[in-house]
């Protein structure tokens, strides 16, 4: 997803979602990574029976890692429908969260927590089809209690000051913040700081308008970082480095994500569509006409014979 590497998991009945971010692509971490949604469904008494992958997991030490649960790897290209609709559903959220944002790109803090962000958000809401559809999967795996909305909460990518213990002396008492995620269930949320670009934990804050400057930081930190320019607002997914995650809508109806800035620009496309529809009717009235009157002159003479 956006030049990170990502294992998301997904159960089939408790409909639980997981990700995690991968510094590598090596085994070991893999396998770390499968031992921590394995422990965490265990701990909670469920059992996991198969684990449905792609072909990069058919790996002997990962067979041995998931025992006594049995792999299920997937050939290249092979569908498999719940796995790939959800990450669809990934897409349409995270799209959903950036268009509207000012960033043409986004650090990596940001990214990371924007994916934890859209999962956690995921897991705090029952579903129809799950084996129990009045708690939600936050609640059975991790323990989560209901959303509070009477909580003070802030969106993504909002601009913030977070106050900041102090003394009494003549320091800031804020810092400039772009917000990430909630922390926790009581209105605790995470923000990178625009002065050092790390992520703070804060209960207090200040939501502001976001000013260019702010932008602008952004801007340079995730240039620093060598982060990809978001195109018309939307983040790049991948299955791998090569093969991109298809999305027939988006690539059908691209034109609906075309910067329509220019109105006159628009309102003589339009005018140009018009005329060439209305073009396109004369001839084909004109044709008409001309075919009728074709056949009235042939009545005309078989009755005269």
């Amino acid at each position: 997803m956006n030049g990170y590497v990502f294992i998301c998991t997904k159960s089939e009945y408790i409909y639980y979602q997981s990700i995690q971010a991968l510094m590598t692509r090596g085994l070991q971490e893999i396998i770390e990574k499968i031992k921590i949604v394995k422990d965490k469904y265990e701990k909670q008494g469920f059992m996991i029976n198969t684990w449905h992958t792609d072909n990069k997991f058919n790996k002997d030490i990962i067979k041995s890692t998931i025992a006594a649960a049995r792999l299920e790897p997937y050939a290249r290209n092979e569908h498999v429908g719940p796995i790939e609709r959800f990450m669809r559903e990934i897409k349409e959220r995270s799209r959903a969260t950036c268009q509207g944002l000012p960033y043409k790109r986004l650090t990596k803090l940001m990214f990371r927590d924007l994916m934890a962000g859209i999962f956690g958000e995921m897991n705090i809401f029952s579903n129809k089809n799950e084996v129990c559809t009045t708690i939600s999967p936050g609640t059975i795996v991790d323990g989560r209690s209901k959303p509070d909305m009477s909580k003070k909460r802030i969106n993504f990518g909002s601009f913030a000051y977070i106050h900041i213990r102090t003394n009494n002396t003549m320091k800031l008492k804020s810092v400039p913040a772009i917000a990430l995620r909630p922390s926790n269930d009581n209105g605790g949320h995470y923000f990178m700081n625009l002065e050092t670009g790390k992520r703070m934990h804060s209960y207090i804050w200040n939501k502001v308008p976001i000013t260019e400057g702010a932008i602008q930081t952004v801007h340079a930190m995730a240039t620093k970082e060598n982060q990809p320019q978001l195109f018309d607002g939307e983040l790049q997914f991948e299955w791998n480095d090569l093969i991109s995650i298809d999305d027939e809508y988006v690539e059908d109806n691209h034109d609906l994500y075309k910067d329509y800035s220019n109105n006159d620009l628009v309102y003589e496309t339009i005018l140009t569509n018009i005329n060439e529809l209305q073009e396109e009717d004369t001839e084909s009235n004109t044709m008409e006409s001309m075919d009728e009157n074709e056949n009235k002159s042939i009545s005309c003479a078989k009755n005269s014979v």
